[in-house]
């Protein structure tokens, strides 16, 4: 719960507290409108000077859930926002930490008090109104197993419910609530979604709620090394001239995942500095020179945490032999690699001598080997760490966050991955399971069955500002013939997948933060997908694996299957609009078009030039004719793609361009769409055959058909700019003329000839003309 405090005006109206419920007071102005809405509908009072259409529009605003309606800063006036832009503008406002503070009280009691006052005022049940459900919150509970450990409590409850049987419950007084991250699906807050038989669809999200302070501010007095007056050295203190491994750059993010708050901006210089020492001959010496400039017992694990992700490497060798792998933290020290058993005992003495409680975790994990939909039985395959900070135990692995091997075990390739230090516990549970429960650190615990079945997410998929996946289990079956994968984050990410190594067994298309995936396994059985995705604006060439899904498919859609050849993602997206297509005409990938005919159109931004292609596994034609089965049309800055289907089936179309300033005559892809046209007796005939002087800026009206009927008086209307004259020509010519509205008007016999063609002149006395169109005249 916030106040603002540096405007002096102390509002008495509440603000959710980061992380606990920011649609909470959005929900209670959503049943004040529909009571308000109520009550005029009860009472017919209809203001003055407004017609009936007018007054349900009002009431349509009132009762709509997804509007938010709220008073604008001049009188009068007010603000229509959608719920989601009005939860990120709360979120962003609350986030900004320097103009508020923190208050104690807790809102839900006045929410359900001035709930029950407007059930008792207009004498409705709870049930008259629309429900949101609570947005799930995590709050401190008092430690159960041992005295040493929290637990975090996991809950869902409506608003209007008073009990809810899957939340841990205990008095309110003398406990905080924890103002740690939350469970969050799409953009920034958690809204429970439900699918169409009212259950809820769910996810172990969690908001990312640190915020970043500009470069080189100062931190506060008092910490040793952080002062304007004593900054951190990184020039001299162990550092090698050939450092064989570098710190990934981490990027200003205003956000993380961390089970503690803080901000990754202000270790920058920690970080760097940590990364150069290099080894020394003992534990001991090393840990003395790394915390040289470490005041806090965060400072100090985060020094540690860097140091082992940069310098130890993981023991290939070691895992396939046993006998040559070494544990012991001189060992590794000594010889720069170890397994996981190394990573963490080396961790844990480290923090032992630098003071700061750590324990060595063993479990089951979902690393490297893993296999989705595996059952985990016998002894544990994992082992990890957690430190006790601030009062409570945390959760880090540092051998995931200095790398990864390759699918054989064989070669370790540093890359760090932030995610894995100090990792949120409902986060860290989706591939970390520990044998004691209690290091779960959430409450209610979680089976092992739930583990097993939980949807398969890499690190990457965080560090790359993914928030959202659904389904959120990672054994899916098809429903007829296809399984539907979502995943949004907050920037924009391009995405590939696999399904058994195979490209083209689904349908991807590119969402602003996001993507949807359609799987369509084109046999029954089970299949394995792997999705891999990377930022936009990432310099590295390869895709990060960021989750796994086992498809089980019994049923296969007969009446629609992928063409043999086609590029994901499909449709118009970010990706298209950074090549200089704009406000697509057709947004969805796939176009149906019941009379086989369609016109895909486009903005443009920038000076294009196009060509296309037109393709179909069921249509047995060349490639010249299904060329001219599309007229591009371009005028100013719009182009227009106008398809004729020779025949019913499933189409590809693709869209290619570059830019005219540029010498190369190759095209680029930009677009790809599925034309689908189930009715058979379709069968248009192919536009008339284009040639250089139809140019952009050349529209055609009539005729569209490139197949003229004999003996028959064609209409010819089209617009052919700097051009002087125009003309038909067939047995004989046929002069066109312009028209008040600059087309080129005329009528023209076809007889005793095979051929149509437009001819162009751009000079007025000139005999030589070139062609422009031809139509070929059907056979008597």
């Amino acid at each position: 719960m916030y106040m603002q405090t540096k405007n002096k005006k102390l509002e008495s109206t509440w603000t959710s507290l980061e992380g606990c419920c920011p649609g909470l007071d959005m929900y209670a102005q959503t049943i004040r409108r529909c009571v308000n809405a109520r009550f005029i509908s009860r009472t017919h009072k209809v203001e003055p000077n407004i017609t009936q259409s007018q007054c349900n529009a009002i009431h349509a605003l009132k009762t709509n859930h997804n509007i938010v309606i709220n008073p604008a800063d001049k009188e009068g006036a007010i603000v229509i926002q959608n719920r989601t832009e009005y939860c990120k503008e709360v979120y962003q406002q609350l986030n900004h930490q320097e103009n508020c503070m923190q208050l104690q009280a807790n809102p839900t009691k006045e929410y359900t008090c001035e709930t029950k006052h407007i059930n008792h005022l207009f004498g409705s049940s709870p049930s008259e109104f629309p429900t949101h459900p609570y947005p799930t919150y995590f709050s401190q509970n008092l430690p159960k197993e041992s005295e040493d450990i929290d637990t975090v409590s996991v809950g869902e409850r409506s608003l209007l419910e008073t009990e809810n049987p899957f939340v841990e419950r205990s008095d309110d007084t003398g406990k905080e609530e924890v103002d740690i991250p939350f469970n969050l699906p799409k953009l920034a807050f958690d809204f429970k979604e439900r699918n169409e038989k009212g259950e809820v669809v769910e996810e172990f999200l969690v908001d990312r709620t640190a915020k970043v302070k500009h470069e080189g501010k100062a931190r506060k007095k008092g910490q040793k090394g952080t002062s304007e007056n004593k900054q951190v050295s990184i020039e001299n203190k162990g550092a090698t001239d050939g450092q064989q491994y570098k710190l990934k750059e981490i990027k200003d993010d205003m956000y993380n995942l961390k089970s503690i708050k803080m901000d990754l901006s202000e270790f920058e210089a920690l970080d760097t500095y940590a990364c150069k020492i290099s080894p020394r001959s003992t534990v001991q010496k090393l840990v003395k020179e790394l915390l040289a400039y470490a005041s806090t017992d965060l400072e100090r694990v985060r020094a540690i945490w860097i140091w082992i992700c940069c310098h130890i490497e993981y023991d290939v060798k070691g895992f396939h032999n046993k006998d040559t792998k070494q544990n012991s933290p001189n060992d590794v020290l000594k010889s720069g690699k170890a397994v996981c058993a190394g990573y963490s005992g080396l961790f844990c003495e480290m923090c032992s001598l630098a003071d700061v409680k750590c324990t060595i975790i063993e479990g089951y994990s979902k690393g490297y080997n893993y296999d989705v939909g595996k059952k985990f039985t016998g002894e544990a395959d994992h082992a990890w760490n957690a430190v006790f900070l601030d009062g409570k135990w945390h959760l880090l692995d540092s051998t995931w966050g200095a790398g990864h091997v390759n699918d054989t075990c064989s070669k370790f390739t540093f890359k760090y991955v932030e995610f894995y230090f100090l990792t949120h516990p409902t986060l860290f549970i989706n591939n970390h399971f520990p044998n004691d429960e209690k290091w779960q650190l959430i409450s209610p615990k979680i089976p092992l069955k739930i583990f097993e079945n939980m949807v398969f997410r890499t690190g990457e998929f965080y560090d790359i500002g993914l928030t959202y996946i659904h389904p959120e289990v990672q054994v899916v079956p098809t429903v007829n013939g296809r399984v539907i994968i979502n995943v949004e984050g907050l920037y924009p990410t391009y995405f590939i997948f696999n399904l058994d190594g195979k490209k083209d067994c689904g349908i991807l298309t590119i969402t602003k933060y996001g993507m949807k995936l359609e799987v369509l396994p084109q046999k029954a059985g089970e299949f394995r997908l792997k999705i891999y995705a990377k930022l936009f604006d990432s310099k590295e060439e390869t895709y990060s694996f960021i989750c796994g899904y086992l498809v089980k498919c019994d049923f296969i859609e007969e009446n629609f299957k992928l063409p043999k050849v086609f590029h994901n993602p499909l449709g118009p997206s970010w990706i298209t609009e950074n090549k200089g297509l704009l406000k697509p005409s057709h947004p969805e990938p796939i176009i149906y078009c019941d009379d086989g005919s369609c016109r895909i159109r486009f903005m443009l931004n920038r000076d294009l030039s196009f060509t296309s292609k037109l393709s179909c596994d069921e249509v047995k034609l060349s490639e010249e004719v299904m060329r001219n089965h599309v007229f591009k049309t371009q005028h100013g800055n719009w182009v227009e793609f106008q398809i004729h289907l020779p025949a019913a089936g499933l189409y590809v179309f693709a869209i290619f361009s570059k830019e005219k300033a540029r010498r190369s005559p190759t095209h680029d892809h930009v677009c790809e769409y599925f034309i689908f046209c189930r009715d058979q007796n379709v069968h248009w005939p192919s536009f008339p055959k284009v040639f250089s002087s139809w140019t952009d800026g050349c529209e055609l009206i009539e005729p569209l058909s490139g197949v003229l009927p004999r003996n028959e008086m064609v209409t010819f209307k089209l617009k052919i700019p700097h051009v002087r004259k125009v003309q038909v020509y067939g047995k004989s010519p046929c002069p066109l003329t312009m028209s008040k509205d600059g087309y080129w008007e005329g009528r023209c016999y076809t007889q005793d000839s095979k051929f149509l063609s437009v001819g162009v002149s751009d000079k007025m006395f000139d005999t030589k003309f070139t062609f422009a169109l031809q139509y070929e005249i059907e056979d008597s």
